[in-house]
């Protein structure tokens, strides 16, 4: 076979390949600790909206890391939120650690990250990258509600510093 025949077949090949998917956007809904229902991202339209998901119990403290620096940096521009997974604590015990998580994280403080609890967890899961799974799960949109960007990582100010850059 022709060089020229087989380098024509091999970029038609390509061309038609079908290109890979972009991540989908999670929809789901969640509780404030005062007792506000929010569904993400559409309650976020307007404006950049950012999301890190705590998939684990041992995610925390690096969830709040993120919503605390990025709300202090972004705060402005940008809505944020820290959410806790909890679609794998037992049903008896579901009320249980809402009241808890309520109680110690308080009531909703303007220009601090808004939290969430969801219970909502088939959507984020589905859509989380691979990775340590104690660590966040970060959801980047668009005013429009697009998602721009998802990606699993341990909280360091360097990666804090990187993310604010990628908002739009």
């Amino acid at each position: 076979m022709n060089l020229a025949i087989a380098f024509s077949l091999a970029l038609t090949a390509a061309l038609a390949a079908p290109s890979p998917a972009p991540p989908q956007a999670p929809h789901f809904t969640g509780e404030t600790t005062d007792g506000r229902s929010v569904s993400l991202p559409e309650a976020g339209r307007g404006k950049p909206l950012v999301v890190i998901v705590g998939m684990t119990r041992a995610s925390a403290n690096a969830t709040e890391r993120w919503s605390d620096a990025l709300a202090a940096h972004e705060g402005d521009r940008a809505t944020i939120y820290g959410v806790a997974l909890l679609d794998k604590v037992p049903g008896f015990a579901r009320s249980w650690v809402k009241h808890a998580l309520a109680k110690s994280i308080g009531p909703p403080v303007p220009g601090k990250g808004s939290f969430l609890m969801t219970f909502d967890g088939k959507a984020l899961r589905d859509s989380a990258p691979g990775g340590n799974e104690d660590d966040p799960v970060i959801y980047l949109f668009r005013a429009d509600g697009s998602l721009l960007a998802v990606t699993r990582k341990a909280y360091s100010d360097e990666a804090a510093s990187e993310l604010e850059k990628s908002v739009p």
